[in-house]
């Protein structure tokens, strides 16, 4: 008969070994998930506070740049260098940071964060909405957009469904909004909503932008097939104009085409938007971006979108 009290007595233990066992692993568990939200949590306000500061700096070296310069926009002024992929310790006011600022190599033990910032002029690429006129569609500029998908080896049929969806998205009408009409896009990756391939909508990302109004290329800083495509002119006459964009930036329109033909709502050599990227590195497998697009008018500064 002792047996079995004794036996009960070691069961008895045994479970209750097993509940406190239970509990500390679930209390353990709820602790390291605590941790892991507040980790998230902190890792996210981080990432907005960098976010907000990476933007701040840009609006203000666009701002000085507006009441500094002269009003021609070139490659050559500080807001197209940016910041290239700079630990951060290298923008705070420490002895180590102040060394890198000023040119020392970044510590190769630097684990992070990084930051990187690029400064675009959204008018070195064709403003998609430049091919409305009213409710139809510009002979001119629509010259200028086939020459470009012939560079890129797109379909003109693409450039057709891009103008007849780019009217049909402008008309905002409930009568086209039931039929299918598309939105109005806001950046390049959105021309798949008017019917453009995957594969084209990439080819004319670097070439196109979605800016309010109609806007002229900025002569100092489009790419080559940008220029070639507004200029209609050989790929040869086009490595001269920035062969002598290199030396020195055009000041005016007439300094850069003597005697051409094209009129000035093509070309300029001033920029009222600019596009920025940002990107944040906290960790070696963790990465964060934010894009938006900024109107400048002299030093007055407005953030038309932003997606991150």
């Amino acid at each position: 008969m002792s047996a079995r009290p004794a036996g009960a007595a070691l069961l008895s233990a045994l479970l209750t070994a097993a509940l406190v066992a239970g509990l500390a692993t679930a209390a353990l568990w709820q602790s390291w998930q605590g941790v892991q939200r507040e980790s998230a949590l902190r890792q996210q306000w981080q990432t907005r506070w960098l976010m907000r500061a990476a933007l701040d700096w840009t609006l203000a070296v666009l701002a000085g740049d507006g009441l500094r310069a002269a009003p021609v926009d070139h490659l050559g002024e500080d807001w197209s260098k940016g910041l290239d992929r700079t630990p951060l310790e290298a923008l705070l006011l420490t002895p180590e940071g102040a060394a890198q600022a000023a040119g020392a190599a970044p510590a190769a033990r630097s684990p992070g964060p990084w930051l990187s910032v690029h400064i675009s002029d959204a008018q070195a690429r064709l403003n998609l909405l430049n091919l409305l006129e009213g409710t139809s569609l510009s002979a001119q500029w629509l010259q200028v957009f086939a020459r470009l998908f012939d560079q890129l080896g797109l379909p003109a049929q693409e450039l057709e469904v891009l103008g007849r969806e780019l009217l049909r998205a402008s008309a905002g009408t409930a009568d086209d909004r039931s039929s299918g009409a598309a939105l109005m896009p806001e950046r390049a990756g959105d021309l798949l909503w008017l019917g453009l391939s995957p594969t084209s909508v990439q080819a004319l990302g670097p070439h196109v932008s979605v800016l309010p109004g109609r806007l002229p290329v900025n002569l100092n800083t489009a790419d080559a097939l940008v220029l070639q495509a507004v200029l209609g002119v050989p790929p040869a006459q086009v490595q001269q104009l920035l062969e002598r964009r290199r030396s020195r930036p055009f000041l005016s329109v007439d300094e850069a085409i003597a005697g051409g033909q094209v009129t000035r709502d093509l070309l300029s050599v001033q920029t009222l938007f600019f596009a920025v990227e940002i990107v944040i590195e906290l960790g070696a497998d963790w990465q964060q971006r934010e894009t938006a697009l900024i109107q400048r008018q002299g030093a007055t500064l407005r953030i038309l979108w932003r997606y991150g």
